[in-house]
């Protein structure tokens, strides 16, 4: 079960600027259950142009948008979360398995399946009208390489084989707001990091208004040690906004690796409207010394 905030206000859709007259807006449903709702979102501006969003949303909060797809440019990367996400590959530039945590409309999973043809890619969701939601709705294509399993994610973790390890793993399932309670335990976390591979790669998207998103930090760090975190500059606005944890099997890479990995997926970022630049202003490095009992933040590069 997965629980997302797409902040993207009207402006967010292409052609929207000051400038711009505002579009004429309408709502096809296209999918209605207990649980979920799909919908199309099309914004029609005066110049002719017609884009149109496809969003996933949940009925216990129809407020908050789980997935989006937007149907004229379906490489897009339309929730800003998404972005933070991709800056794992920063760390792990060429993974060849990649377990994914929650499926939505499966756009994490199918931008991996594009980057990387040859990679294995396993994502794991309980629900699964989400998996025929996202293979219906959202063109998600299972195939050999790309698979879907309905599974109790913190079962399919601690039954996992030793053998089955994997170069990424993104931790994207939530309920209420917030990891899964069974995530939040340290033997599920050092399950997660056995089935790394070395200088394998974990990220972890956390909610700010999470009330135990401190303590499910705390875990990671006290299972990986330093961190890069990805996240908004504080600006003392109150409104929920996502935190990635990114954390290695190995030492974390020095940020001018960083940098330069960046550089090598500018261009593949900005087909999917990631900005490199602003993605990295997003990332620090949290070192955690335990055994000193210091913890601190420091600026990338510094």
């Amino acid at each position: 079960m997965r629980f997302k905030l797409l902040i993207i206000a009207v402006c967010a859709s292409w052609g929207c600027f000051a400038d711009t007259p505002a579009p004429k807006v309408s709502i096809t449903p296209l999918h209605t259950s207990d649980k979920f709702i799909v919908e199309d979102k099309v914004f029609e501006y005066p110049n002719g142009e017609k884009w149109t969003d496809r969003l996933l949303r949940r009925q216990d909060s129809p407020t908050l948008v789980e997935s989006v797809l937007t149907l004229e440019s379906q490489s897009l990367l339309r929730m800003p979360y998404s972005h933070f996400v991709m800056s794992a590959l920063y760390l792990v530039p060429n993974p060849q398995k990649i377990l994914v945590m929650g499926l939505g409309g499966g756009s994490l999973s199918t931008t991996f399946a594009n980057l990387f043809p040859e990679a294995k890619i396993d994502t794991v969701d309980i629900e699964k009208e989400i998996a025929e939601i996202a293979q219906n709705f959202f063109f998600f294509k299972v195939s050999s390489k790309l698979k879907i399993h309905v599974k109790d994610g913190y079962n399919f973790i601690m039954n996992l084989p030793e053998i089955n390890t994997y170069d990424l793993i993104v931790m994207d399932a939530m309920e209420q707001g917030c990891s899964p309670e069974s995530f939040r335990t340290e033997p599920f976390v050092r399950t997660l990091k056995a089935h790394l591979n070395p200088g394998g790669v974990i990220a972890v998207n956390t909610l700010t208004q999470c009330s135990f998103r401190s303590v499910e930090q705390g875990l990671y760090e006290k299972v990986f040690g330093d961190l890069y975190i990805v996240q908004e500059p504080e600006s003392g606005n109150p409104h929920i906004s996502n935190i990635i944890l990114l954390g290695m099997k190995g030492d974390l890479p020095s940020w001018a690796s960083i940098q330069d990995r960046a550089e090598a997926y500018r261009s593949e970022f900005q087909k999917r409207g990631i900005d490199t630049d602003a993605l990295l202003s997003k990332m620090s490095l949290k070192i955690n010394k335990p055994m000193q009992g210091e913890t601190r933040s420091i600026a990338p590069g510094s």
